[in-house]
């Protein structure tokens, strides 16, 4: 009954955001058809701009997150002007957001009481504490957020490669007592500092993470708390003429397969393989946030240079995915990452599971440098990006 109640009300928020828009949209492109005459912006989005609606919103269903993707398309390709990319950003997301809340909660089992009040909880830090976190340092909270991102990273690895178990069951659908007050803080004040630019859906994977729920439970909460708070801000932009119509456009036709694709993914994907699909985007996040606050702390680790991380990170990336996607052994399934790294040494070399350790170690070495290739592919985009934009 609740979730009916509440899918009611993002399919009525996205109604009345259609509408509004429209009729926004028709006013002021009569008034500049009466003013300048015939000559208007076209509104039927290219293929390239429907490419990135549709690539940057799957991003976003698996918890990346879309607005740094689509802004480095758009810069790539020059295709709009700097001072309109966020609020075309939020015109173009809105719907496919939406989209994803709406089928996460339909689908997603959580608990209704813990995923109203966590959701309501962000809306509200949005609202209400706008005005406090914006007195604080960004680059304190950058750095901090970057820290506790990368330790609770490291944390749930660890868990899954049963090094240590003293961490969340990762089992419960719902919070009660005092760790329900814990999220609902915790939304809260995450709810309050993407207000100034610091993304909800990392932090909030890893605090539904710690607080002892399922990985799959922080989608329809991250996803609901955004669908409510997207459309509203859209609709100012839209207002104040800051924002491209056809690229907008582009996003959200694009942008809507996109969505239901990765849906149809994360769905389908065992729990496990969610846990490291949710640590791998809170190192992402985690890293980004640190290296812009924070530079001097990647050259301590010879990353001196930006350019040096997409390597660094593709081949950690690339390493962990080729582990997940090692063989595994009649009865027993896959071996553990100590006999992975160590090719099996420590076994008999007449044992039936020292070849599968060492297949199972060149899986590993092979993520590790396709992750490396890929990574350096991605950074020779980004120079080239940078020059053509210099």
């Amino acid at each position: 009954m609740f979730k009916t109640i509440f899918l009611a009300a993002l399919l009525t928020i996205s109604t009345i955001y259609i509408i509004a828009a429209y009729l926004i949209i028709r006013k002021q492109r009569r008034a500049a058809r009466d003013a300048h005459g015939p000559a208007l912006e076209k509104v039927a989005p290219s293929l390239f701009q429907l490419f990135v609606g549709f690539l940057t919103d799957f991003l976003d269903t698996l918890g990346i997150g879309s607005f740094a993707t689509t802004t480095s398309l758009f810069k790539l390709a020059r295709m709009i002007p700097d001072e309109l990319v966020p609020g075309t950003l939020n015109a173009g997301h809105a719907l496919p957001t939406i989209t994803e809340a709406c089928l996460y909660i339909a689908i997603v089992k959580v608990d209704l009481t813990t995923l109203l009040l966590m959701i309501v909880a962000a809306v509200l830090g949005a609202w209400l504490g706008a005005g406090i976190v914006s007195r604080w340092p960004r680059r304190t909270i950058q750095i901090s957020m970057g820290l506790a991102l990368l330790a609770v990273a490291g944390l749930m690895a660890l868990r899954q490669l049963n090094l240590i178990a003293a961490l969340g069951s990762g089992t419960s659908l719902g919070l009660d007592g005092y760790l329900l007050w814990l999220g609902i803080l915790g939304n809260f004040l995450l709810g309050a500092l993407m207000t100034i630019g610091i993304g909800l859906y990392a932090p909030c994977m890893a605090l539904v993470y710690m607080l002892g729920m399922q990985p799959l439970a922080a989608y329809p909460i991250m996803m609901g708390s955004c669908a409510f708070l997207m459309p509203i801000g859209s609709l100012q932009f839209i207002r104040s003429k800051r924002f491209s119509l056809r690229a907008a456009l582009g996003l959200t036709l694009g942008g809507i397969p996109g969505v239901f694709l990765a849906w149809k993914i994360v769905t389908k994907m065992p729990i496990e393989y969610i846990v490291w699909l949710v640590v791998i985007v809170v190192v992402y996040t985690a890293t980004k946030m640190l290296h812009s606050a924070w530079p001097e702390g990647f050259a301590v680790l010879g990353l001196r240079h930006y350019h040096d991380l997409p390597i660094a990170l593709g081949a950690a990336l690339g390493g962990l995915i080729g582990f997940l996607l090692r063989p595994s052994v009649p009865l027993l399934g896959h071996l553990p990452f100590s006999l992975v790294i160590t090719r099996g040494s420590q076994l008999d070399f007449y044992s039936t599971l020292r070849p599968a350790a060492e297949r199972s170690f060149i899986f590993l070495l092979v993520g590790v440098i396709l992750g490396a290739i890929a990574g350096a592919y991605s950074q020779n985009i980004k120079l080239r990006t940078r020059s053509t934009l210099d």
